[in-house]
């Protein structure tokens, strides 16, 4: 939704814009599947990683 309002209001003004989402939770796919939970014990190092590359990417 935001990523959205976003994106909107750049294409309004004629402005480029790039939108990197990444997925924070895992729903339960099967009866056997772990029952669902914000992140996990790795989030973090992952969020810092995923944050990382999107300024590499941005200033590349």
């Amino acid at each position: 939704m935001e990523s959205s309002a976003i994106v909107s209001v750049c294409n309004y003004f004629g402005m480029r814009c790039a939108v990197a989402l990444m997925a924070s939770d895992k729903h339960p796919l099967s009866q056997e599947s772990p029952p669902w939970a914000w992140g996990d014990l790795d989030f973090r190092s992952r969020q810092a990683d995923f944050i990382e590359a999107c300024v590499d990417l941005a200033i590349g």
